[in-house]
């Protein structure tokens, strides 16, 4: 009923505009495809002769429309939705030089294996929270000092 009100109250001439263009829009679209019929047929005729061969739709002439609601309405403009492609991953060079650790994982590394031999019951997230506690235990010149040890030493 809303929508009758609305048409009632001046809305009507934009609405026949509307649907005027649409059917103009539709003619066009079934001129287009009588056109796209009739040089497909000429071309299967003509194919038994083997004088011409039969024209082939552009792909740029290919539209994917938007689906309809229940209303006969697109549900969105423009062409047809759809999952985007992946970007590529970037080919990374085995050969080239890795990140330089930093003072904290080198300091794990150290004291990990300690803490894990001693308490061999732990899980491995209680053995990390315990090498984070003793971390922030570490005075800043010992931990700069960790910084400046070489991950191959380390074992």
């Amino acid at each position: 009923m809303a929508n009758d009100n609305c048409i009632m109250n001046g809305d009507t001439s934009a609405f026949v505009a509307y649907l005027r263009c649409e059917a103009n829009m539709a003619a066009d679209r079934a001129k287009q495809l009588r056109d796209m019929a009739d040089s497909f047929e000429a071309g299967i005729t003509n194919q038994g002769n083997k004088t011409s061969q039969s024209p082939t739709p552009l792909e740029s002439e290919v539209v994917e429309y938007a689906p309809l609601d229940e209303n006969g309405v697109p549900k969105y403009k423009g062409r047809k939705r759809g999952r985007k492609p992946k970007k590529r991953k970037r080919q990374r060079n085995p050969n080239s030089s890795k990140r330089q650790h930093t003072a904290y994982t080198l300091f794990v590394q150290t004291t990990y294996p300690n803490i894990k031999s001693q308490n061999p019951h732990l899980q491995s997230k209680d053995v990390i929270s315990i090498v984070a506690k003793q971390w922030a235990d570490v005075p800043e010149i010992d931990k700069k000092k960790y910084g400046k040890i070489e991950p191959n030493l380390i074992q």
